[in-house]
């Protein structure tokens, strides 16, 4: 069962002045990215004082699909330890095969990961894709 999404209430608001082009532009890339112009700017406000990227819903599905596989991961060393604890022998092959296998999810998740945030930190204004 997934856990329920947080939403986190907005409650301050900021009201600004934007020459005729300045907004056609904001609504323009707002569009090509599928968000509201207000999450658009809250992003670029977060990346200027460093609070990391701040991912649109492509960012975040990638997201909850690698956490998916860190739980995975989870289950699997769980799995691993409850077969040292049972004090049964283990197949040293077995636990190599096992272990090469996290390995090789562990990576990719990695990859997955620098990836994800190198893609939102450096996505380019004008140049970025939905």
């Amino acid at each position: 069962m997934a856990r329920p999404i947080k939403t986190i209430k907005k409650s301050e608001t900021l009201h600004i002045r934007l020459l005729e082009e300045e907004r056609r532009s904001l609504n323009e890339l707002s569009e090509e990215l599928g968000v509201k112009p207000s999450i658009f700017v809250r992003r670029l406000i977060r990346e200027a004082v460093n609070q990391g990227p701040d991912f649109f819903d492509d960012g975040i599905k990638e997201l909850r699909e690698t956490n998916r596989q860190i739980a995975a991961i989870g289950r699997n060393l769980n799995r691993l330890v409850l077969m040292m604890n049972s004090g049964d022998p283990i197949n040293g092959i077995d636990l190599r095969i096992e272990y090469e296998n996290l390995s090789v999810l562990y990576e990719n998740i990695q990859g997955s990961y620098l990836a994800l945030f190198r893609r939102a930190k450096n996505r380019e204004i004008g140049k970025i894709t939905p």
